[in-house]
C-alpha cells in the first residue's frame, strides 16, 4: 500500500456498502481481514509489511484495527516489526508493540530477533521500545 489514504478510502467504501445490521457486514469484515493478510507474489509481504516499511503509521493503525496479523512473516521471515525496526520507524514500532499478539522474540530466517535488528541498525529509540515490551512480558510471567 503506497499510502494510507487509498487504503482508508477503500475500507470506508466497503463499510458504507453494507449495513452494520446485515449479515453481509460480517462477510465484508472477513473480506477486509483477508485482503489485509494477503501476501504479494514477489516478497510475501502483506499490506502491513509495506506500511511498516514506508513508515505509514496511519495505515498501520488502520490495518491492525481491521484484522491485520502483526506476526505474519515475509519471504525472509521478517514480521512487520522487523521491517519497521530496520527502517527506523519508531511510531510504527510503537503501534505494533501495543498489540499483545505482537511477538518480540520471533526470529527471521537469519535468526535475527527484533531487538537484535534494532541494535544492529543503531536505532536506540526503537530498541528501547522493544526492550520495554520484553521487560513488561517478563514481569507478567513472574
Amino acid at each position: 500500500v503506497a499510502g494510507g489514504g487509498a487504503a482508508r478510502a477503500a475500507l470506508t467504501r466497503l463499510r458504507a456498502a453494507v449495513s452494520s445490521s446485515s449479515p453481509h457486514a460480517f462477510a465484508a469484515d472477513l473480506a477486509i481481514s483477508a485482503a489485509l493478510n494477503c501476501r504479494d507474489g514477489g516478497r510475501g509481504a502483506t499490506p502491513l509489511h509495506r506500511a511498516a516499511i514506508s513508515g505509514d503509521a496511519d495505515a498501520v493503525e488502520l490495518f491492525l484495527q481491521n484484522g491485520a496479523r502483526p506476526n505474519t512473516k515475509d519471504e525472509k521471515g521478517c514480521t512487520p516489526l522487523h521491517r519497521a525496526l530496520w527502517f527506523g520507524h519508531s511510531e510504527v514500532c510503537k503501534l505494533l508493540l501495543q498489540r499483545d499478539e505482537c511477538d518480540v522474540s520471533t526470529t527471521n530466517h537469519a535468526f535475527e530477533t527484533p531487538s537484535y535488528m534494532a541494535a544492529l541498525r543503531g536505532n536506540a529509540a526503537c530498541l528501547e521500545l522493544v526492550l520495554e515490551r520484553m521487560r513488561c512480558a517478563a514481569d507478567l510471567e513472574v
